[in-house]
C-alpha cells in the first residue's frame, strides 16, 4: 500500500522502476523483479521460480511490464492482485506524465506561436504608425503649397513638417544651380555638422 501510495510522486520513469522493484522484491515468495517500460528482457535465468509476467497498460496503450520470478507460489498468492493493482497504477502514471510532459511542450510551441505573431503585429503596428505619420507630413505640405508664395519659406517649411510628424528623423531639400553646384539647402533634425555634409555632397563625396 505505501508503494501504491508513492508511485505519483516518482520524479521519472527511471525512478519509478526502481521504487517497483525494491518494493515488490520484498513481497513474500518473490526470488526476483524487473519492470520494463517500452522493452522486454527476460529475467536472469539464475533465478528459480515461475514467471509472472504484469502488464503496465491502460485504456489507451500499454507501457511495458512488470515481471515477476516466484520462488514460493504459496506465499506470493495473497500478493497477486495487489501487483496487477500496482502496474495498473504505473501505467496510469506513466500515462498521465507523459500526457502532461506533451501539454506542456504544446504550450511552450504555442508561447512561442503567440510571441512570434505579436512582435509580428507590432512591427506591422510601428510600419503603419510610420507609414500614417508620413502620410500627414505629405498632406501638410500639399496645403502648404497651395498658400505660401515664398520659395524659401515653402521648402523650410516642407523640411520642419516632415520631421515634427515624426515620419522622417531628419529632412533636407538642395536646389542646384546649372553647373550641378548645390546652392541653397533648407534642412530640419540635422545638428551643426549639415553643412560639411553638404560640402561633400558638392565633391561627390556623399
Amino acid at each position: 500500500l505505501l508503494l501504491q501510495s508513492t508511485l505519483n510522486v516518482a520524479p521519472d520513469e527511471e525512478r519509478l522502476c526502481e521504487m517497483m522493484v525494491h518494493a515488490l522484491e520484498e513481497l513474500p515468495g518473490v526470488a526476483g523483479c524487473k519492470v520494463f517500460i517500452q522493452g522486454d528482457a527476460d529475467l536472469a535465468n539464475s533465478l528459480n521460480g515461475r514467471r509472472f509476467r504484469y502488464l503496465l497498460s491502460t485504456s489507451e496503450r500499454q507501457y511495458g511490464s512488470i515481471d515477476l520470478c516466484v520462488a514460493d507460489e504459496t506465499a506470493f498468492d495473497p500478493y497477486d492482485a495487489f501487483v496487477g493493482n500496482t502496474a495498473n497504477l504505473a501505467a496510469l502514471y506513466i500515462e498521465n506524465a507523459r500526457n502532461a510532459q506533451a501539454v506542456r511542450q504544446i504550450n511552450r510551441t504555442l508561447e512561442a506561436q503567440v510571441a512570434e505573431r505579436t512582435a509580428a503585429l507590432s512591427d506591422s503596428a510601428k510600419r503603419l504608425d510610420h507609414l500614417n505619420r508620413v502620410l500627414s507630413a505629405i498632406r501638410n505640405v500639399n496645403q502648404l503649397i497651395t498658400h505660401e508664395k515664398d520659395r524659401d519659406s515653402l521648402l523650410e517649411t516642407a523640411c520642419h513638417m516632415l520631421v515634427e510628424t515624426r515620419g522622417y528623423q531628419n529632412a533636407w531639400i538642395g536646389l542646384v544651380d546649372e553647373s550641378g553646384v548645390m546652392g541653397r539647402c533648407y534642412q530640419a533634425g540635422f545638428d551643426s555638422e549639415f553643412d560639411a555634409v553638404i560640402e561633400l555632397l558638392n565633391q561627390g563625396i556623399a
